[in-house]
């Protein structure tokens, strides 16, 4: 719509049949009440007098809704001339999720492919058009994306309008032809001059803008090659990053000692996170994975001096939030025979791209049909699970397995802290198989699970099968922890 709207020739509306589309469905919007006292609801009306009526100018773009076509006439089809833009499912998600629910009617999928499908039966693409072998002009946004003058000039020869190179940019900031709604839908794009930029990330040293389905790095980098450099997975949470200086801290040591210079100090790369959450119009419900690698290499080869440049840094945010039923109802477990590495052989507390060790692990719980897999360490006393800690508690005592073949992880050492902090009995031991079946409790901690309880390991039942109260309270300090950090704001470090 920006783009049409700096043609001189050309006048633009947006979303015409919102009003239609919410007195026809009854559906709620947080600005339903503005729009019905703005818009006409009659939506013929609308066709006959905004779509169809005199017009100031030769050609009127008018934005739409598939959903909002509800209840009218195909006949709409045989007076304009229509493309059809689409945009890959995840990246829907991901924009609509920040304001409302995303159902399948609210997304609209299914009313755009009714609409694609019509226009195809009727041959109806361009005004007046005879019915024939012409289709839909259906247009990519990630081809839009990355080929911007292009695809608009494709666009406008197909529509047969002449090519206006104003297209391609225009001013930041509000427009007068918005929607009522822009507030809840637009914050983004009222920052861009020009619609071509997704997510921002870094990558061997250079900014890179790129949609999640774009992204890539080089096959010959270390990271793809040889699992070459570590990871943290961070959590963002009212506008903050929950333990970021731990999350960094423990990047820094694992680089450390693989001998890898990040080329950004800890601050800096704070600032690239906030940065990218930002630029996405993240602020809850979001998870980071965060990837430092060796870089890139000129040919297959492990020796870590045959390396070009810099590191390569990604960080990937997403909306994702754990399921509340396994918060509630708990996990199970299987133990595995593949067993937790000596720190000699691959220092477990390192937290590497190489993974095969807990996958090889994971594996196998998969075919046991359990949700997580139990490990042992090389002594065969209870280490940890696959992807989180673990945890068990017997006699109101909470028991967590010796750190030495683990990974150090910041969300079981702030669950520690929280016992000695509200007089939960706590200690850090050695224990066997035997002390978990006869446990009274379990349960698993990490950045993106939280608190979950364990109520089966191998078959038996833990305690009896329900999570514990013990759980349960560790579960609401460490949510009004997470609160209380994130809500005294972003941290300088």
């Amino acid at each position: 719509m920006y783009s049409f709207a700096q043609r001189h020739d050309t006048g633009v509306l947006d979303e015409p049949l919102y009003a239609h589309y919410l007195r026809t469905t009854g559906l709620e919007r947080p600005y339903r009440d503005q729009v019905l006292a703005a818009q006409d609801a009659d939506g013929n009306a609308v066709v006959a007098a905004q779509l169809l009526g005199p017009r100031p100018r030769p050609l009127l773009y008018a934005k739409h809704m598939g959903k909002h076509k509800a209840g009218l006439s195909n006949d709409i089809f045989r007076r304009a001339q229509h493309v059809v833009l689409v945009r890959e499912p995840y990246s829907v998600l991901q924009s609509f999720s920040a304001v409302l629910e995303p159902t399948q009617q609210e997304l609209g999928y299914t009313a755009l492919l009714e609409i694609v499908s019509e226009l195809r039966a009727l041959g109806w693409v361009h005004g007046g058009g005879r019915v024939g072998s012409q289709q839909p002009i259906v247009v990519d946004s990630d081809e839009l994306t990355r080929h911007p003058a292009g695809v608009l000039r494709a666009l406008c020869a197909a529509l047969g309008v002449p090519w206006d190179p104003a297209m391609l940019s225009w001013p930041a900031g509000p427009k007068p032809y918005d929607g009522l709604w822009a507030d809840w839908w637009y914050r983004n794009t009222h920052k861009s001059t020009g619609g071509w930029l997704g997510g921002g990330g870094w990558c061997g040293g250079r900014r890179l803008a790129v949609w999640r389905p774009h992204a890539c790095v080089s096959v010959l980098d270390s990271g793809y090659m040889l699992g070459d450099g570590v990871w943290e997975g961070i959590r963002l949470h009212k506008g903050c990053l929950y333990l970021i200086e731990e999350h960094l801290e423990r990047l820094w040591e694992g680089c450390k000692a693989l001998d890898m210079d990040v080329g950004l100090t800890q601050q800096q790369l704070q600032q690239l996170l906030y940065e990218t959450v930002d630029a996405n119009g993240m602020t809850s419900g979001v998870h980071i994975r965060l990837m430092v690698t060796r870089g890139l290499k000129p040919t297959p080869y492990q020796n870590p001096n045959i390396t070009i440049g810099k590191p390569t840094i990604v960080i990937i945010p997403e909306f994702k939030e754990p399921s509340p039923v396994p918060r509630e109802r708990g996990i199970r477990l299987f133990t595995v025979h593949v067993r937790r590495g000596a720190p000699d052989v691959q220092d477990p507390g390192l937290n590497s791209h190489s993974k095969l060790n807990c996958i090889a692990a994971c594996i196998q719980a998969n075919k046991a049909g359990a949700d997580e897999a139990l490990m042992l360490d090389p002594q065969g006393f209870v280490c940890t699970c696959n992807s989180t800690n673990f945890f068990i508690v017997r006699k109101g005592e909470v028991w967590a397995p010796s750190p030495r073949h683990q990974l150090r992880g910041i969300t079981r050492a702030r669950v520690l802290a929280l016992c000695g902090q509200h007089g939960v009995p706590c200690r850090e031991t050695d224990f066997y198989l035997t002390q978990v079946y006869g446990a009274d409790e379990a349960f698993v901690t990490g950045t993106f699970a939280g608190v979950i309880p364990v109520v089966e390991v191998d078959g038996r039942v833990v305690g009896d099968g329900r999570r514990g109260p013990v759980a349960l309270k560790l579960q609401q300090l460490h949510a009004a922890f997470v609160d209380a950090y994130c809500a005294a704001g972003r941290r300088a470090m």
